[in-house]
Formats: C-alpha cells, structure tokens, sequence
C-alpha cells in the first residue's frame, strides 16, 4: 500500500530533487533545521584535519651526465689503471715542458747535433730568429699540457678513459718543436750551403 498521499512531501531527503539537493547542498543555511557549528568546534576540527592547499607535485629534473652535479664516488672508482696512466703522463709532460722553458738557450746545440748524426757540415748560426722559434715552442708546449690537464681531469670526473689525452697533447708538442727546428735548419747558410753541394 502506497501511503506517500496521506504525508506531506519532506523538502529534504529520498523525496528531494536532484536540483533540491544541490540547491540544500549549496546553501545549508536555507535549511530550518540547519544549525551552525560552535566556533570551537570549528578550530578544533580544523587543527585535528588542516587543509592543505593542492600543490602541483614535483618532479625532480633530468640531471644531466656532464653536469659536475652527476658526479659521484661511483664515476671515481671507475677505470682506475686509466687514472694512474694519465696521471703518470701528465707528469711526464710537465717535466718535459719544464726542461722546454729552462733549456730554450740550447736549441742551437740541437741543431748542432742534428747536423752531425745527418752528416751536415758547418755550424749553425744563431739569429734572431732562434730565440723567437724557442719562446714559441715553449709557449705552445706550455698551452698544451695545460689544455691536456684540464680535459683529462673533466674526463676522469666523468669516469671516461683519458690516458690518449696528455699522449695527444705530448704528439702536438713533438710536432712543434720538429717545425720550429726545420724552420731554423731552413733558415741557416750552413745547411743551405749543404743543400747546393749536394746537387
């Protein structure tokens, strides 16, 4: 038996609307039975369950491998052969630009020997030219090793093989000197002296 005609319709409830229900929902007030709650109760509520406003969640950034931030203990442990061996020839190289810049005086006794194990005869005469060609040798050797310092230290950081680095830098540097040499030997009357009696 259907008794919903003999009582009045709740404004609340099974019998509310859907757009009542909202509406109640929206403004509580409007309810007679409504009652606020004590001011309190309100901060006790509030203090038990604190509202934390939305915030966009974080993602760590990508880090990126040839930052120094990348760097760890890990990379350092890595290829420790290669580290001794760059080390060693970094070393040797440093000896070898030192023994560059205190003997620029001698290039003309390497000449000299140069002349004698290739059978040139004549001595060789020093110009002006022979201390310029010996300041830039040394300059360049110089800038050489410390480039070679400078990368093999960031390629070890980045726990990558460094050792053909300083052997690199140690290959340029033969280079120049053999260039500046020739330049000298090229510019002498002795070897071009030689030059014409050898036709």
């Amino acid at each position: 038996m259907n008794d919903t005609g003999s009582r009045p319709r709740p404004q609340y409830g099974e019998y509310a609307t859907p757009e009542e229900q909202r509406a109640a929902i929206k403004a509580p007030e409007t309810n007679p039975h409504y009652a606020p709650p004590e001011p309190g109760h309100v901060e006790s509520t509030a203090a038990q369950h604190p509202s934390i406003p939305d915030a966009p969640a974080r993602q760590n950034p990508p880090v990126d491998p040839d930052s120094p931030s990348a760097y760890n203990g890990s990379t350092l442990l890595r290829h420790p052969a290669d580290r001794v061996i760059t080390i060693a020839l970094l070393v040797l190289g440093l000896y070898n630009v030192i023994t560059t810049i205190t003997s620029r005086s001698d290039l003309p006794s390497e000449i000299a020997v140069f002349y004698g194990s290739t059978g040139i005869t004549g001595d060789y005469t020093v110009t002006s030219l022979t201390g310029t060609i010996a300041d830039v040798i040394a300059i360049v050797s110089l800038a050489l090793w410390v480039v070679a310092a400078g990368l093999s230290t960031w390629t070890i950081l980045r726990g990558r093989i460094a050792f053909w680095i300083p052997l690199v830098a140690g290959v340029l540097a033969s280079l120049v000197n053999s260039a500046g040499l020739l330049i000298l030997v090229f510019h002498d009357p002795a070897f071009i002296a030689f030059l014409h009696q050898a036709r």
